[in-house]
């Protein structure tokens, strides 16, 4: 399976309420998104608070 497909797979899967995809995206993704974030904002604490914000907000938004 290619990644895009695993990655579909896991937005359909948040899409109905999985916790445990949910999970997988944020154990994936979070530190990569952090670093990126704070090469923007200059402050790591910043950084987690706005790719916090971020998953939230997917999390809220699902379905």
């Amino acid at each position: 399976m290619t990644t895009t497909r695993i990655s579909e797979q896991i937005i359909d899967d948040i899409n109905e309420g999985k916790e445990n995809a949910f999970s997988a995206l944020y154990d994936c993704y979070y530190s990569y998104l952090c670093a990126y974030a704070t090469t923007y904002v200059f402050d790591p604490d910043e950084a987690k608070e706005i790719v916090n914000d971020v998953f939230m907000n997917i999390w809220s938004s699902r379905g």
